[in-house]
C-alpha cells in the first residue's frame, strides 16, 4: 500500500494549479473561441463555422417561421460563423411569396426576410416547393440567391462540407 505525505499532496497541487493558471486566459478562449488581437487593443472573431437554417414551416405556424428569421440573423451578425444558408423548402417557401390569390405574408415576416437577405446569408429555395405551392419564381420577395431542384441532395452535400443543420 503507497502512502502520502501532506507535502508530496500540496506539492502536486500547486503544480496541477500552476499549470491551469498558466493555460487560463479568457472566458472566450476557454471555449475554443477564436481571436484575433490587433494593436489598437480590439479583438475581432475569427469565424469558422458554417449553419444552414432549414425552414419547411409555412402559414400554419407563423410564430415559428419568424423564430427562425430572427435566429438567422442573430447567427450572421455574430461573427462566429463564415457561412449562414437559409434553405427554404416544403410550406417555407410561403415566407418569400404567394400563389395569386392565397393569403399574404405578414409584414414582420417580409421585412425580416428581407433584412435577413440583406445581411449576406444565402437563399436557397426549392424549385419543386415553389411549384407545389404555385409560387412564381419572379414573385419571390427577397429574391432567391440559388434555386435547387433536388434539396435532399444538397443537405448530403453541406453536410459533407461540415455545415450543421437546423431545422424549422
Amino acid at each position: 500500500m503507497k502512502s502520502w505525505n501532506r507535502g508530496h499532496v500540496a506539492g502536486s497541487a500547486l503544480i496541477a494549479l500552476a499549470i491551469l493558471a498558466g493555460s487560463g486566459g479568457t472566458a472566450g478562449n476557454a471555449r475554443g473561441e477564436r481571436t484575433e488581437s490587433f494593436k489598437n487593443g480590439k479583438s475581432v472573431r475569427n469565424p469558422n463555422g458554417k449553419l444552414v437554417f432549414m425552414l419547411t414551416t409555412g402559414f400554419e405556424d407563423l410564430w415559428e417561421v419568424r423564430l427562425c428569421l430572427e435566429d438567422i440573423k442573430a447567427a450572421k451578425a455574430s461573427g462566429y460563423l463564415e457561412e449562414v444558408i437559409w434553405l427554404v423548402r416544403g410550406r417555407g417557401v410561403d415566407a418569400l411569396g404567394s400563389a395569386a390569390g392565397v393569403l399574404t405574408r405578414p409584414p414582420v415576416i417580409i421585412q425580416l426576410a428581407r433584412e435577413v437577405k440583406a445581411s449576406g446569408v444565402r437563399v436557397i429555395v426549392s424549385t419543386e416547393a415553389l411549384q407545389q405551392q404555385q409560387i412564381p419564381v419572379a414573385s419571390l420577395d427577397p429574391t432567391a440567391t440559388d434555386l435547387v431542384d433536388n434539396t435532399a441532395m444538397l443537405m448530403v452535400e453541406l453536410e459533407s462540407q461540415g455545415y450543421q443543420v437546423i431545422r424549422y
